[in-house]
């Protein structure tokens, strides 16, 4: 069972999947078939090569 409550994502994530939402923080959204709530939001970087486009970021914590 899933047991993910909380997230952090990044502004790329904002920016294309909650793009009309004025208060991003704390609003439900559905993710791995649950409800879950965005805890944070980091600003975006690059994780692989300058020349690639930013991606969108979900971060987690595994309990597991």
């Amino acid at each position: 069972m899933d047991t993910v409550s909380n997230i952090i994502v990044n502004e790329a994530f904002v920016k294309q999947l909650l793009p009309k939402v004025k208060d991003h923080l704390l609003i439900p959204i559905k993710f791995r078939h649950q409800l879950t709530y965005i805890l944070g939001i980091v600003k975006d970087f690059h994780y692989s090569s300058f020349r690639e486009v930013i991606e969108l970021k979900v971060f987690i914590l595994d309990r597991g």
